[in-house]
C-alpha cells in the first residue's frame, strides 16, 4: 500500500473530543424524532476572521513559514451564499456525531464552534461568500437531499454525508467525480491523498476527505487500555511495545490473557468476570485493516475486485477471527452485556482493553478510569507500520450534480480545507498544549500514529449499496465460528458478492461524471 504523509492531527483532535462535552449535553436535551426537520443558519456576516495567512496578488496565500499553501486565483463571490449539508449533533441512535464541522458561533464555550467560524469568517473576508450550514440529522439526509435534487432544487452545494449514505447517492446518479473540480489539490496535507487513491473506481472519486471532515478523526478506531492493570498484572509497557515495532495481534493476545480473571469466583466467565478485550462484532474490521490489506483491491484499470482468493488475506482474516472469537479470552456485547454497557464494564475493571471508534474518548473521559490509547495492532512484526481505516461514521465530501458552477466550488472546497488545516487544527493543539486533554507525552505519540496512516477500504461504503461482506464478518465473531471454515464460508459467498460487486462498479462508471 501506498504510505501517506504523516496526518499530525492527533492531540488537537483527541482534544476537540473532550472539549466537545457540550455539544453532546446540547444533543441529549434537544433529541427528536429521525423527523426532524432541516435547520439552516447562515452565519452571521458581521465579525472579523483570525487570519493565518496574506494572499498575494494573484490570488494564492503566503504564509510566514515555508508550509504548503493553496495556489488560487483572486476571486470574489461577493453576495453569494456557498451551502454545506452535514449532519446535525445526534448523540445515540448508533450515530454518535457530537459536534458540526461547518456551522460555527463565535458565542459558543465550544471550542470548535468557535474555531469553525474563525475558519468561514475567513472566507467570507477574502471571498466576499457566505458560508452556510443546513443540518439534517442522519437517518434524514439522503432523502432530504433526493427529495430537493429530483424537484430540481439546488438544496446545497457540498455534501457531507456518511459512507454508505454518500457510495447510495453515487451509485443513482446524484453525484460528481471529485477529480473534475478545478483548483483542489489532493497531494496537498490538508486532504487524505491515500482516501483518493483506496476509494477510486476507474479513475473516479465520488468522494474525498480532508481536514474539513473533522468527523474522519472520530471515526477511526483505537485500543483503550486500563493503565493501572498494565501495571497490577505486571506486563510491559504497551507504549514502548508499540514504538518498537512490536505491537501485534500475537502479543495483544498474550496481554489478554494475562488479564482474564474470574472475578466472582464462580468458575463461569460472565458480566461479574474479566475478560482481555469489551468489543463489539464491528472489531473484525480495525484488526483487519490493521494490517493495511484490503479486501476490494482494485485491478491494474482501476476496477475494484474481490481479494479473497489471497492466501495472505484469508490467513489475516483466520488470525482475526480466532482472536476475536475466543470467548474464553474476550467479550463481545453479542455474547455478554455489560451493566451499563461496553464503556461502562471497561471503565468498570472488566477488561484490560476496549476496542471502538475515537469518538468514545468523550465518554471515558468523564470517568474516573486512567485510561491509555494505542493503534490497532500489526498482523505481524515484519509489517511496515501501523495502519487505522476509516469507518462509515466519517463524514464525506462529495459535490452534487445540481451544482453546476464547479470553478467556484473548487476555490471554495480547496481554500474551506486549508484554513481548517490552519485554523481548527492548531486551535485545538493550543488546547492539548495546555494540558487539558493529554494525559501523558505517549498518548501524544500513539495518536500521532493512530492518525498517521489513515484510509478507507470500499467494502466499507459499498455496504450501503448491498456487498454484504461485512456482515458475514461480523457474523463470524458473533456465532464464534473457527478459522477453519472461514475459507469455505467465504467461498459459497464469493461468486455472488463478485456479482454484486461488478455492478456496483458498473453503475459507479456510468453515473458518476463530471
Amino acid at each position: 500500500m501506498k504510505k501517506p504523509p504523516k496526518i499530525r492531527i492527533m492531540a488537537l483532535l483527541l482534544a476537540l473530543m473532550m472539549l466537545c462535552c457540550t455539544a453532546v449535553a446540547c444533543a441529549n436535551d434537544n433529541s427528536g424524532d429521525d423527523t426532524t426537520p432541516a435547520d439552516t443558519t447562515t452565519v452571521d456576516p458581521s465579525g472579523s476572521g483570525n487570519g493565518t495567512s496574506d494572499t498575494t496578488a494573484n490570488g494564492s496565500q503566503e504564509t510566514s513559514s515555508n508550509e504548503p499553501a493553496p495556489n488560487l486565483p483572486e476571486v470574489s463571490y461577493a453576495g453569494q451564499t456557498f451551502t454545506f449539508m452535514e449532519r446535525e449533533i445526534e448523540n445515540g441512535n448508533n450515530v454518535n456525531v457530537f459536534f458540526n464541522e461547518i456551522f460555527g458561533d463565535i458565542a459558543s464555550a465550544e471550542t470548535i464552534s468557535t474555531a469553525a467560524y474563525e475558519r468561514n469568517m475567513e472566507m467570507q473576508d477574502k471571498y466576499g461568500i457566505t458560508i452556510e450550514s443546513l443540518r439534517v440529522l442522519n437517518g434524514d439526509m439522503s432523502s432530504t437531499f433526493t427529495n430537493a435534487a429530483d424537484a430540481g432544487d439546488k438544496i446545497c452545494d457540498v455534501l457531507h454525508l456518511n459512507g454508505a449514505n454518500t457510495m447510495s447517492l453515487a451509485n443513482k446518479g446524484y453525484l460528481r467525480d471529485m477529480n473534475t473540480l478545478d483548483y483542489v489539490d489532493y497531494d496537498q496535507p490538508w486532504w487524505m491523498g491515500l482516501v483518493m487513491d483506496t476509494s477510486s473506481i476507474s479513475g473516479k472519486n465520488a468522494f474525498a476527505i480532508g481536514d474539513t471532515n473533522i468527523h474522519a478523526f472520530t471515526a477511526v478506531s483505537a485500543v483503550y487500555f486500563n493503565k493501572q492493570l498494565i501495571v497490577d498484572l505486571g506486563l510491559d509497557d504497551p507504549y514502548k511495545v508499540v514504538t518498537d515495532g512490536k505491537w501485534t495481534i500475537d502479543k495483544m493476545y498474550e496481554y489478554c490473557q494475562a488479564a482474564v480473571d474470574d472475578l466472582n469466583g464462580d468458575t463461569l466467565m460472565d458480566k461479574e468476570d474479566r475478560y482481555g478485550i469489551i468489543f463489539n462484532n464491528y472489531a473484525w474490521a480495525p484488526f483487519f485493516y490493521g494490517s493495511g490489506q484490503t479486501i476490494v483491491e482494485k485491478d491494474t484499470s482501476d476496477t475494484p475486485v474481490l481479494n479473497l482468493e489471497s492466501e495472505t488475506i484469508i490467513n489475516i482474516l483466520s488470525k482475526v477471527v480466532d482472536f476475536l472469537a475466543d470467548d474464553s479470552v474476550q467479550a463481545c456485547s453479542a455474547w455478554i452485556s455489560m451493566d451499563g454497557g461496553m464503556e461502562s464494564g471497561f471503565q468498570n475493571g472488566h477488561s484490560l482493553f476496549y476496542v471502538q471508534l475515537m469518538y468514545t474518548t468523550m465518554q471515558l473521559r468523564q470517568g474516573d478510569l486512567e485510561f491509555g490509547i494505542l493503534p490497532t495492532p500489526k498482523y505481524e512484526e515484519t509489517q511496515d507500520d501501523y495502519y487505522s481505516y476509516i469507518h462509515n461514521k466519517s463524514s464525506y465530501t462529495s459535490v452534487p450534480k445540481i451544482n453546476q458552477d464547479l470553478e467556484r466550488t473548487g476555490i471554495i472546497l480547496e481554500d474551506m480545507a486549508y484554513y481548517s488545516y490552519k485554523i481548527v487544527r492548531p486551535d485545538f493543539f493550543d488546547i492539548m498544549l495546555d494540558g487539558k486533554v493529554a494525559r501523558d507525552e505517549e498518548s501524544t505519540e500513539m495518536l500521532d500514529i493512530i492518525y498517521g496512516n489513515m484510509y478507507v477500504c470500499l467494502l466499507q461504503p459499498m455496504s450501503g449499496v448491498g456487498l454484504s461482506t461485512d456482515s458475514t464478518m461480523r457474523a463470524f465473531i458473533t456465532n464464534k465460528t473457527g478459522s477453519s471454515v472461514i475459507a469455505s464460508t467465504l467461498k459459497r459467498s464469493e461468486a455472488s458478492w463478485k456479482r454484486t460487486l461488478s455492478q456496483i462498479a458498473d453503475a459507479f462508471d456510468e453515473k458518476v461524471t463530471e
